[in-house]
């Protein structure tokens, strides 16, 4: 059964800006752009001649990649019948961004293809980020968290302008831990021992 949700969300706007939506679903900015480009996600409108995306139309796609909503059709590219040769997993894998063409219906995925992809590209994502140094925010988030020690923190009183995305890289390098969303369905976040030793060294 398809998913019902609130049209007032506190601290999300019904419309976002590229860079809140890309925050609200978890991923960084550039994860989100490919994202639209195939159709995992919804294409902005323009209001008073700026992009926005709707809120309701990112939980629907959302939804739909995390198996939670039965409606295939909120994604975009699977509105039409897939026609011709299709690829297998590790033949896409093969290829660049796993062969997609907006213009071949050929490469288009399917539902569950869409969640292998973006499992993929999390993955990727995620070794990337673990290759290379803290990024300003994530350190400091990693201060921000340091006198709560032993506390897990909603994620709108860890600091402003840090977001899901921040956090979540500090959970990939094993300096934060997620906890329960709170009454409010934010998620919370909990500094480790690790994080700890890291904030000192900054």
């Amino acid at each position: 059964m398809a998913t019902t949700r609130s049209h007032t969300i506190r601290g999300w706007p019904r419309g976002m800006s590229r860079l809140e939506a890309a925050d609200y679903i978890g991923a960084t900015p550039e994860t989100f752009d490919d994202m639209v480009k195939v159709g995992t996600m919804p294409k902005p409108k323009k209001i008073g001649g700026a992009d926005r995306w709707d809120r309701v139309q990112l939980d629907r796609c959302f939804d739909a990649i995390s198996g939670t909503e039965t409606n295939s059709a909120v994604i975009e590219f699977e509105t039409g019948p897939l026609t011709g040769k299709r690829l297998s997993i590790e033949e896409r894998r093969a290829l660049p961004n796993w062969g997609l063409s907006v213009t071949d219906s050929s490469t288009w995925l399917t539902e569950g293809e869409a969640k292998i992809w973006l499992e993929d590209c999390r993955e990727e994502e995620k070794q990337a980020i673990l290759g290379r140094p803290m990024a300003a925010t994530e350190r400091r988030a990693l201060r921000e968290l340091t006198p709560h020690r032993g506390e897990f923190v909603p994620l709108e009183r860890i600091g402003k302008g840090i977001g899901f995305a921040c956090l979540e890289k500090l959970v990939w390098r094993g300096y934060a831990k997620q906890g329960q969303n709170n009454a409010d369905g934010k998620a919370t976040f909990q500094i480790t021992d690790a994080g700890l030793e890291a904030a000192n060294r900054i």
